[in-house]
């Protein structure tokens, strides 16, 4: 998680906490977790339950090789502890020298793959996330959110699809400011001197 958690919810208990991110409702029968709550936080046979399109997909082909072909249905938090774990076996530090001092710099910045990740988890599901020759793909089903275009995304305005996800993911710690994201992956790309990411499928 990052510093821009919300420190007010470190010391309440698991009623507390889930009621301070607004994830309960009352079900009739006691309190009963929202959907984001339940895509934050829920076990996997409720996932697979009541939303049985989430899961993620992690792949990792090299020269013609499936090196890593595996299907995880877990709740997002959980997701994310998969995630890193995935890109600490490519996100090696390549070597640059300039004006005779030698360099090491990670493939990927680390702040990019964790708004990348937290973007695509609180859109369509499955998630994929596939490293090739190619790069890093994260992808799901569907388009951009209606009004978004894929060569105007800087700045552009936050239009998620589920608003309470997407603030509870910032106030636990798993991705900046809602609305900044995109602005983050790029200026990651740009720190490290990559090439730009592409949302050119996203139309």
């Amino acid at each position: 998680t990052i510093d821009s958690a919300d420190k007010s919810l470190l010391n309440l208990d698991v009623g507390e906490f889930l009621a301070a991110l607004e994830l309960l409702i009352d079900g009739g029968e006691g309190p009963q977790l929202t959907l984001a709550g339940l895509l934050l936080f829920g076990k996997g046979e409720c996932l697979k339950r009541y939303v049985p399109t989430h899961r993620y997909d992690f792949q990792w082909l090299q020269d013609g090789k499936v090196l890593i072909n595996t299907s995880i249905r877990c709740n997002i938090v959980e997701g994310f502890k998969a995630f890193y774990s995935f890109c600490d076996k490519f996100n090696l530090r390549d070597e640059f020298v300039a004006k005779g001092v030698r360099h090491e710099v990670k493939r990927f910045d680390e702040d990019s793959l964790r708004e990348a990740f937290a973007n695509a988890s609180s859109h369509h599901r499955p998630v994929r996330i596939l490293f090739d020759e190619s790069g890093l793909t994260i992808s799901n089903p569907g388009s951009l959110v209606r009004g978004l275009k894929a060569d105007r995304l800087i700045g552009a305005l936050p239009k998620g699809r589920n608003p309470l996800l997407n603030e509870s993911l910032k106030r636990i710690g798993y991705c900046e400011q809602t609305g900044r994201g995109v602005d983050r992956i790029y200026a990651g790309a740009a720190k490290l001197g990559k090439v730009w990411p592409s949302y050119a499928s996203s139309d």
